[in-house]
């Protein structure tokens, strides 16, 4: 997938850059050294200071060579994607991997565009379209920018209250919106934006030989309980676009089954497009059970390259029993591959009857209930405000091989919340988790559904997909 001999070449010359310049660290990878650092015993007063001067010097090396081998050595990226801690830091580096690998091939991106209104200033920049998705960046910055997040963000970089300051994106072109990660400090609002495209929408849009993709945006700050301030609306935002520069998917028609507990799984189709590849699933499972989710699924080609999820989106549903997951970087630069294969380590399979819960207030607690025969634990259950709207908090105790992504109760239009507690979880044991339910109307007893959650069958599969 990559020439090694070019690859320590640049590797080489970015390390010796790194030296003649500052290294901007990312703030998880900074916590965790200086946490480190602080945490380190002491043993006696002459050892205190070279100590800390090697610690910082081996922290500030290992964070340049980490750097280094995100952005040039792809095998290193997927491997460190895969480790938590780090996954958030590999992404604030390197970005998708799977539209820099297209943009490396020689792919090219939309150029970009700065707007401005009322002192107000967004910068549209990495723009990347093909028949799956659409990505860009959006920065919003200026002075009146700065001037707002001094409010809401301390010197620190952490912010000084419950407060998001955000910017929304509405893709005018198309009937749905896409999805967003955020990010800010005390100079601008950043955004990493993904649209991505149902069957079909694409081609639509590309038959109406579009001159512009077509955006509105709006900067707000997101106040608890569903309060939001609005800053400054842009209406009409229009990036160029070439539609000749765009290439377009290959799709080949899959035909293999897996079987699986309480069912079978089949393999649909494949979709290789320039920024990743798309792998379509059906599931033929008993009544009452659904899928919530394979465990460490990933394709690799006959070479044994490994490709995986990352990114905003790694898997879209369609409806109970089809789904979607995607896969970087994509194979569609490469010489055309006679066969993929499929893997997973896993399978999380769910239960319909067991997958409500009653969470009365005024019980004691903790109270055990039973999910597809294990235990999980009710620690507690609050709400913040008797006297109307407030949030709703549920705190279980779960054992590892069972999930829970969030909490709904029928009516809520409000957003819910997920804390998780990895501690317990990564020594192997019973982990915490807090959801909450923003805006939710007082009332002492609650029917809880319980959302995406599911049973972790171990089981390892492997299947050869065809591609014809």
């Amino acid at each position: 997938m990559y020439n090694k001999e070019l690859e320590e070449e640049k590797l080489d010359e970015y390390v010796e850059g790194l030296i003649k310049t500052d290294i901007e660290i990312p703030p998880e990878l900074e916590d965790r050294i200086i946490q480190r650092i602080k945490t380190t015993p002491v043993r006696n007063k002459n050892t205190i200071k070279i100590s800390v001067n090697k610690m910082l010097a081996a922290a500030v090396i290992l964070v340049m060579l980490f750097t280094a081998s995100v952005k040039w050595i792809p095998s290193f990226g997927v491997y460190a994607s895969n480790i938590p801690v780090l996954k958030i830091a590999v992404e604030w580096i390197r970005g998708d991997s799977g539209t820099e690998y297209a943009r490396r091939h020689g792919y090219e991106s939309i150029e970009g565009i700065v707007v401005e209104k009322d002192g107000y200033i967004l910068t549209f920049d990495d723009i990347i379209f093909d028949e799956d998705r659409l990505v860009f960046s959006v920065i919003a910055g200026g002075d009146k920018i700065e001037e707002l997040l001094e409010d809401l963000v301390d010197e620190d970089e952490r912010k000084k209250n419950d407060s998001l300051p955000t910017i929304s994106i509405e893709f005018l072109d198309f009937e749905e919106g896409g999805s967003s990660q955020i990010d800010f400090n005390r100079k601008e609002i950043r955004v990493k934006a993904e649209k991505t495209f149902k069957a079909g929408e694409a081609a639509a849009f590309l038959e109406r030989n579009p001159q512009y993709i077509q955006l509105s945006g709006e900067i707000f700050v997101r106040f608890p309980f569903e309060h939001n301030i609005l800053i400054e609306e842009f209406k009409d935002i229009k990036i160029p676009f070439d539609k000749e520069k765009v290439l377009l998917s290959k799709k080949y028609m899959l035909m293999e089954e897996i079987e699986v507990p309480y069912g079978i799984v089949k393999m649909k189709e494949l979709t290789i497009s320039p920024t990743r590849m798309k792998l379509d699933v059906g599931f033929d499972l008993e009544d009452d059970y659904l899928f919530s989710g394979f465990e460490s699924l990933y394709l690799m080609d006959s070479k044994g390259n490994a490709y995986q999820s990352e990114g905003l989106i790694s898997m879209m549903h369609h409806g109970d029993e089809n789904f979607s997951f995607f896969f970087v970087p994509s194979i569609y630069f490469e010489d055309k591959h006679e066969e993929l294969y499929v893997a997973f380590d896993g399978i999380w399979i769910g239960s319909i009857k067991d997958n409500s819960i009653t969470v009365n207030l005024t019980d004691t607690y903790p109270k055990t209930i039973n999910y597809m025969g294990e235990d999980i634990i009710i620690e507690g259950a609050n709400h913040s405000n008797t006297n109307g709207k407030g949030t709703l908090t549920v705190d279980l105790l779960m054992p590892q091989n069972i999930k829970v992504s969030g909490l709904k109760v029928e009516g809520h239009e409000g957003s819910f919340y997920r804390l998780f507690r990895d501690t317990n979880y990564l020594n192997g044991k019973p982990y915490d988790n807090q959801y909450g339910l923003n805006a939710l109307d007082y009332s002492e007893e609650y029917n809880v559904i319980l959302i995406n959650a599911g049973r972790l069958h171990n089981i390892s599969k492997q299947l050869k997909l065809l591609l014809k």
